[in-house]
């Protein structure tokens, strides 16, 4: 029984070999997956804040936009009302010179009867 002992032993030593081999490369295998988990994880969170990012912007650019929409609609409605008031002005400028015109020939027009 010896020589099978003995005949056994010397595979079973390889055997082990193998063995602890195998194990040693699972649980390397392990830590790499496990790294794996969290590197995937970081790429997700950064991935994450990049979308937030890109979300921001584009909210930004939209509000950038209105607020030029409306600041140029509030100079068009200003510009138009200092117009029509100008032209208002003009209107009551030109009335104004009417009358003068018309009380000056009218003084005339007294001036010429008295004498």
């Amino acid at each position: 029984s010896s020589g099978i002992n003995a005949e056994y032993g010397d595979e079973m030593k390889t055997v082990n070999i193998k063995l602890m081999d195998e194990s040693r490369k699972n649980v390397q295998n392990m830590f790499v997956a496990r790294e794996n988990e969290i590197l995937n994880e970081k790429v997700r969170v950064l991935e994450a804040k990049v979308h937030s990012f890109y979300e921001e912007s584009i909210q930004h650019s939209r509000e950038l936009n209105q607020l030029e929409v409306r600041q140029e609609a509030e100079r068009d409605f200003n510009v138009t009302h200092q117009q029509s008031e100008m032209s208002q002005l003009n209107v009551q400028v030109a009335n104004f010179k009417k009358e003068l015109q018309s009380s000056d020939s009218e003084t005339k027009h007294n001036k010429d009867k008295k004498s």
